[in-house]
């Protein structure tokens, strides 16, 4: 039987992320948030890992509290 595994060093390459935009008063801002389907927040949404308007990879690394770890 084969298996496979996968070396993920940032939320952005894992399959359970999603980017959405982070809406603002300033409408010209452009912010997005990475947000991890696996984990909810206090509200039952899904944890925001990160936002950031243009270097959202900068500041996604995995987080201490991934339940992928």
């Amino acid at each position: 039987m084969n298996s496979f595994t996968i070396t993920i060093t940032n939320c952005l390459d894992c399959p359970d992320h999603d980017v959405r935009p982070i809406y603002t008063p300033d409408s010209w801002d452009h912010e997005e948030g990475c947000y991890c389907k696996l984990v909810k927040d206090v509200k039952g949404h899904d944890k925001l890992v990160a936002g950031d308007d243009w270097h959202l990879r900068r500041y996604t690394d995995i987080p201490g509290w991934c339940p992928k770890l």
